[in-house]
Formats: C-alpha cells, sequence, structure tokens
C-alpha cells in the first residue's frame, strides 16, 4: 500500500499494507513486541499471545466489510503494528476500528498513520463514521484517538469507552477572535 518513513529520531522505513493470509506468522510475532498490558487492552482478555481465534480470522478477511492493515518495517520478520474496521452490519456506514502497536513502536506517529489510512480505505467504501471501544485505563488509545479525530464523541458502553468518529479527519477550524 505505502512505504513511509516516520517522523522521529532515526526510525526505520515502514510498509503500511492490507494483511493477507500468508501474514499470521508476521501477525503472531507481533505478540512478542507487545506487552500484557497491550494485549490487554487490545483484545480484552488476559493473554501473553494474539488469541488465536483471532489470527485464524485473519484468513478470512474480504478488504471491504473487514480490513486490516499491517505496518512492516524493512526488516520484513514481524509486523510491529495492526489495524482493522470491521463494518457494521445494521449501519453499514459505521466500522469498528482496533488497532495494535508494538510497544517499542508507540508515541512515535504510527498511530496517526494507520487511523488515516484505514480512513481513507473505509470512506472509499461508504464508511462515514468510526467506533472504537476502549477501557478506562487505555489513557494512550484515548489520547491517540482524541488526537488525532478530536471531534470523536464519547459514550459508556459497560465497563468501556465507546469513541464515535469521523473516518477522516477534519481540518482544523478558525475560531473567531
Amino acid at each position: 500500500m505505502t512505504t513511509t518513513t516516520l517522523p522521529a529520531h532515526r526510525t526505520p522505513a515502514l510498509t503500511i499494507r492490507p494483511c493477507r493470509p500468508a501474514d499470521i506468522p508476521l501477525v503472531r510475532g507481533l505478540s512478542d513486541h507487545a506487552s500484557a498490558t497491550s494485549l490487554y487492552h487490545r483484545f480484552f482478555v488476559g493473554s501473553p499471545r494474539i488469541p488465536t481465534g483471532y489470527l485464524r480470522s485473519l484468513q478470512t478477511v474480504d478488504h471491504w466489510n473487514r480490513e486490516i492493515l499491517l505496518a512492516i518495517p524493512d526488516s520484513g520478520d514481524h509486523a510491529v503494528a495492526i489495524a482493522e474496521y470491521v463494518r457494521d452490519h445494521t449501519d453499514p456506514h459505521t466500522a469498528e476500528m482496533a488497532m495494535l502497536i508494538a510497544d517499542a513502536w508507540l508515541r512515535r506517529g504510527l498511530s496517526r498513520l494507520l487511523i488515516d489510512a484505514l480512513g481513507e480505505l473505509a470512506h472509499a467504501r461508504g464508511i462515514t463514521h468510526f467506533t472504537a471501544e476502549t477501557l478506562p485505563d487505555n489513557q494512550a488509545a484515548r489520547a491517540a484517538i482524541l488526537r488525532h479525530r478530536p471531534t470523536a464523541l464519547t459514550t459508556h458502553r459497560g465497563d468501556s469507552l465507546l469513541f464515535h468518529m469521523p473516518v477522516l479527519a477534519q481540518a482544523p477550524r478558525e475560531v473567531p477572535h
């Protein structure tokens, strides 16, 4: 899809592209680079690895109603991030978005690249809004969402927070003085 260099220190180039069934070992390898807390915040279950059921589900991605993007460094031996959306079957203009970024790659601008790349694909497929469910203690995800989609609205869903946001970033509006 795209190759980019992140604007941080001496960050290697990354390729961000759609996930293919053959990429399951790359995604599995992401487990080795994500802390137990990061995995819990993404999957909402305590697990030292990306759940096997989730890995199996990567074989049936249709790249329309469900899209998954991988960020892979030039070394190519593992993914450093995975981001996805799943279209809401009751509202085809809305999709739930989620991502997991390897701990060493947090706070380097990768979440913005992934949200924007997913947003462009979703928009081209008729999706206008994303939702993202986070646990209340996931400060990093909450901050990233509000930084990249400042118009996001938050509601409560049981013990979690649900953000509602446009798929494309909106240009900042000038505030009259």
